[in-house]
């Protein structure tokens, strides 16, 4: 099983950086790699950021966020000032982002497997929009269909747009 990780790959070797524990052993370079690495962090000026992971490094313990959970510490990082301006702006934004990235990808396929079961092949005529809000509603709704009781108002709204959306397809259809 371990021969199928890519353990040699220098983008995972690099985001121990992560951890604020490691910052004395990650050099300024594996950050500057992140940042390249993933461009759509949008973090143009790379000696900036080279300049405020030195920074970070110099940091006494004591002036850095007293934080156990590491999206908080990088978040307080981003809020820290010194003289009146902030003093981590392109090192939290890096961070953050790279928390962002998800870990595996269960939560797609448990997502695609919602889609597959709501376009059954009785349903294979769903549009786009209609498959995005059943989905949405699976994805956001905690109460159960079988016992959920909607509002007079919420009926009266899906009536009146159920109306529409038959009115608009019949003039379609003639």
């Amino acid at each position: 099983m371990l021969k199928s990780f890519p353990l040699s790959n220098q983008t995972l070797k690099d985001v121990v950086v992560l951890g604020p524990e490691n910052r004395q052993q990650v050099s300024p370079e594996a950050v500057v790699r992140l940042a390249r690495s993933f461009p759509q962090f949008h973090i143009d000026d790379l000696d900036s950021l080279r300049d405020e992971y030195v920074d970070f490094q110099l940091t006494s313990d004591s002036e850095l966020p007293q934080e156990k959970e590491i999206d908080r510490f990088w978040g307080n990082v981003g809020k820290m000032v010194c003289a009146g301006n902030t003093r981590f702006t392109l090192l939290p934004k890096l961070m953050k982002g790279l928390l962002c990235i998800p870990h595996s990808n269960a939560s797609s396929e448990r997502t695609f497997s919602m889609v597959g079961r709501i376009v059954t092949e009785n349903r294979h005529d769903l549009g786009n929009d209609t498959v995005c809000a059943l989905l949405s509603c699976k994805l956001n709704c905690d109460v159960k269909a079988s016992v959920f009781k909607p509002s007079k108002s919420v009926l009266k709204s899906a009536k009146s747009a159920t109306y529409m959306y038959n009115q608009e397809h019949r003039t379609q259809r003639a």
